[in-house]
């Protein structure tokens, strides 16, 4: 999505965790502003995927946004 979702400046998915992780998958992704990822989270494109592909296959999901 990234160069399709004007605002969403990089993404990375990640899997390779230690087996301590409370996780299995991790989505990391920068914002070029707050106003960028209200965007982001309503854009048809992540919408689809994100209801499409990704929410089917989860059985659970933790979220944190912050600033830096």
């Amino acid at each position: 999505l990234v160069g399709r979702i004007d605002g969403l400046l990089s993404m990375s998915i990640l899997t390779d965790c230690y087996p301590c992780s409370a996780g299995d998958v991790m989505m990391d992704s920068s914002f070029e502003s707050l106003a960028a990822l209200e965007a982001y989270q309503k854009h048809p494109l992540h919408v689809k995927i994100a209801n499409g592909l990704v929410r089917p296959a989860m059985s659970q999901r933790l979220s944190f946004d912050y600033e830096v």
